[in-house]
């Protein structure tokens, strides 16, 4: 806790704000912040979000790897500018590039000559909802597994599981870039980002087993269905002994000795380690 001493003029009362704090925000002069009283005698000073100039990326890339576009695409995709062009110096193979599953469909990317560009009109701030939606989305794949083998029908899922991931990401970079922007605060950012990716993980193994055990399936979506109860409302659903119920069902999965079936119950006990990581860190921060 910072503490500081209230300065008085005549009849005001006045502090100083602390400099990492309006520098976070973009607090400056004149800049307008909200004032809230509240019943516990606390005052909150809100920062009022002030829309920042428009930052566009014009890039060259001097190469034909096919692999290293695709990067830089989903990497520029991911910033928070808000828009992009990227000039390619070489081949560019047009098809390859927008049959990108992570960018498909997402927004719209232009292929033109050698030059890239794509003008992002998506602004996500409320992150929890996103990780909830992808928490849904893997459900539904988990019910498609034990009655369908559609492999089309299930590659269809994975890649609106791939974009909610990448949807996170962006929104957690936008984030953690202009805090203002983010109702989550950046330790909130760092590991909804770690349960996106590791739940991305999960789907992509999963999805390699011909035929998944039932046993597993309805394991997986026991332990999603408390993962998504804890992430509901994380200030007051995340708690330490929600956290611990968890944890116990993380270790409850059966034990296997495929590739695939390991990696699945692997991301699981991942989970469940960010799940508690978080949970005690809110538990420090109520008794500070």
């Amino acid at each position: 806790m910072d503490l500081r001493k209230v300065q008085k003029t005549n009849d005001m009362f006045y502090l100083y704000l602390p400099k990492r704090w309006c520098r976070n925000y973009n607090i400056k002069g004149q800049s307008l912040v909200a004032i809230e009283s509240q019943s516990d005698g606390t005052l909150n000073i809100i920062p009022q979000y002030s829309k920042k100039k428009p930052q566009n990326l014009k890039l060259t890339l001097a190469t034909e790897d096919q692999l290293i576009l695709h990067k830089l695409l989903v990497a520029c995709y991911i910033s928070p500018a808000d828009s992009f062009e990227i000039n390619v110096k070489g081949g560019l193979d047009e098809a390859s590039i927008l049959s990108q599953k992570n960018l498909l469909s997402l927004e719209v990317v232009e292929v033109e000559g050698n030059k890239i560009t794509c003008d992002s009109s998506l602004t996500v701030s409320d992150i929890q909802n996103l990780l909830i939606t992808m928490l849904r989305k893997i459900k539904n794949l988990i019910l498609l597994l034990n009655k369908t083998t559609d492999s089309a029908l299930l590659n269809r899922y994975e890649e609106e599981i791939d974009r909610s991931k990448l949807l996170i990401e962006k929104s957690v970079i936008a984030g953690l870039t202009n805090a203002a922007s983010s109702p989550q605060k950046p330790v909130e950012l760092y590991f909804m980002a770690s349960l996106s990716k590791e739940l991305e993980h999960l789907v992509d193994h999963l999805i390699l087993i011909e035929k998944p055990e039932k046993k597993l399936l309805q394991k997986l979506k026991e332990s999603l269905d408390i993962l998504q109860t804890l992430l509901q409302n994380p200030i007051k659903t995340l708690t330490y002994h929600g956290a611990l119920q968890y944890l116990k069902t993380a270790h409850s999965l059966p034990q296997y000795q495929d590739y695939d079936y390991k990696r699945v119950c692997r991301s699981i006990n991942v989970i469940s380690e960010v799940i508690i990581d978080w949970a005690v860190i809110q538990l420090n921060k109520e008794k500070t």
